[in-house]
């Protein structure tokens, strides 16, 4: 069985790396296709590579910006998706208003609330900002005044789960059982994503 793990990472880490030479090889407009056509059929981690050789030779690239940006954040590089949500938004915040949110979002994820409500403000008053993220916006600001209220409590301790929860895979109904045990049920696959 070790064997086969074995076996198995190595030809994953020779995929990756083969995706990576390919970027390589290929323009930017023809990069920024095969990450569209990755990211369509959601493979966010692939579409990641060929969206930055892209825009390595075409930073301005708005299209390839924002969907590099939303792969990070699908696949939950949170710091990924702030980093490449700034440059977008810091380039041309109109084209895409949902970039605002999820800009806010990876912002509050990192502990920056006060940026996140700026974020957060700028989707509210960008065209293209639908009912539904401006209700989400609301909750997410309780969610920064709940943290205000906290942070300094010395009765609240907030930490980090473990690597075993918040993986790359998605996780549903925690239910704590102790007060430093969790149950919870996750998606666990053999094959790569």
């Amino acid at each position: 069985m070790k064997r086969y793990l074995i076996i198995l990472i190595s030809l994953l880490a020779c995929y990756g790396t083969t995706l990576a030479q390919d970027a390589d090889k290929y323009n930017w407009k023809t990069n920024l296709k095969i990450g569209n056509d990755l990211f369509e059929r959601g493979s966010y981690y692939n579409a990641i590579t060929y969206y930055e050789a892209a825009l390595k030779a075409k930073p301005d690239n708005v299209e390839g910006l924002y969907k590099n940006a939303l792969s990070h954040y699908k696949v939950r590089d949170i710091a990924g998706a702030e980093l490449w949500f700034k440059k977008l938004t810091d380039l041309d915040g109109d084209k895409y208003a949902d970039a605002w949110f999820y800009y806010g979002q990876s912002l509050k994820m990192n502990g920056k609330c006060e940026d996140a409500e700026l974020a957060y403000n700028n989707y509210e008053a960008a065209k293209g900002a639908t009912d539904e993220l401006k209700q989400r916006v609301q909750i997410e600001r309780a969610g920064c005044g709940l943290q205000r209220t906290y942070k300094n409590d010395p009765d609240v301790k907030v930490s980090h789960a473990s690597g075993s929860v918040n993986g790359v895979y998605p996780d549903f109904a925690p239910f704590p059982i102790s007060e430093t045990e969790v149950i919870y049920t996750t998606i666990v696959t053999d094959t790569a994503i």
